[in-house]
């Protein structure tokens, strides 16, 4: 089982196809370990370097209670295998590290992929009385040493729900999720305490509304200033400007038609006479054949428009 010495840290870390092939980066959610990603390497280490690694206080990983910066941790693995540049890929916390990744090393990332991340920099909304007890009772079974239930919960409130009965879920999926969480145990005691990462970002201008949470009760977030996130096809166009269209000019005939009285409902209206002093042509439609009236033998004329 590969392991990296760092300050302060023994790193687990595993890697997987060809070494001359792009490299993958990938980085496992908050109550999980480098685990999560078994079902999908495979296909990845077929034309890809893939790299992961367990994060401090996650699976056989083993960290002192100090303070480390974990973008460094990553970046430390990468440089163990000789690896310049790779496409980070990162699952919630993980997706919140590999961020703070990019934008404080851009040059060692070729592609950010982010799943359900967090963004780093601000802090976390205020707990509700519910979310508080459930952290509090996870904390009491805890400290009683009953790491199978801590698991059990973790998994309940991280990925199921914690309105969701697990029965109606997919038990295979039920099973992979706990054992994922029982990967924790062993890492009570471990206190390590990351650096933030500093934000290099203009003076704050305008920030909109962000909101998260189960669809039931949205939370307000901060977002980072002039942060954009295109969606869809139309994803890097701006939005058009919207202009009030001009009728288009109305067509006027060659010579010029006298005004009558208003016509009545299916009676035609005069509007020319011929230049062989002709009796008026008749139409009720502004353009197009014209027919005398039954008493100029139907012969036709027409307006040219």
């Amino acid at each position: 089982m590969p392991h990296l010495e760092v300050p302060g840290a023994t790193l687990h870390w595993e890697s997987d196809g060809p070494a001359s092939a792009p490299a993958l980066l990938l980085v496992h959610a908050g109550i999980t370990d480098l685990r999560m990603w078994d079902p999908i390497v495979p296909a990845l280490a077929e034309d890809h370097l893939v790299i992961r690694y367990d994060t401090r206080g996650f699976g056989e990983t083993r960290t002192d209670d100090v303070e480390f910066d974990p973008r460094q941790d990553a970046l430390d693995v990468l440089e163990h295998l000789g690896v310049e540049r790779a496409t980070v890929i990162g699952c919630s916390r993980g997706g919140s590290l590999v961020l703070d990744l990019a934008l404080e090393h851009p040059d060692r990332v070729t592609g950010l992929v982010l799943i359900a991340p967090g963004v780093g920099g601000f802090p976390y909304p205020d707990l509700t009385e519910e979310e508080d007890r459930r952290f509090d009772e996870i904390d009491a079974v805890l400290t009683a040493g009953d790491h199978e239930r801590v698991a059990r919960m973790e998994a309940e409130l991280w990925a199921f729900g914690p309105d969701r009965d697990p029965a109606s879920l997919d038990p295979a999926f039920v099973e992979t999720v706990r054992e994922l969480a029982r990967g924790r145990a062993g890492h009570e005691g471990e206190k390590p305490r990351p650096t933030a990462i500093e934000p290099a970002l203009p003076p704050r201008r305008r920030h909109r509304r962000a909101h998260a949470g189960d669809g039931r009760r949205p939370r307000r977030l901060r977002v980072a200033p002039r942060a954009r996130l295109p969606l869809g096809d139309r994803a890097g166009r701006r939005r058009p400007r919207l202009r009030r269209r001009r009728p288009p000019p109305q067509r006027r005939a060659t010579r010029r038609v006298p005004r009558g009285p208003p016509p009545l409902a299916g009676v035609p209206r005069p509007l020319t006479r011929a230049h062989d002093g002709a009796p008026s042509c008749w139409s009720s439609s502004p353009a197009g054949a014209y027919r005398d009236p039954p008493s100029s033998a139907g012969r036709l004329c027409r307006l040219d428009v």
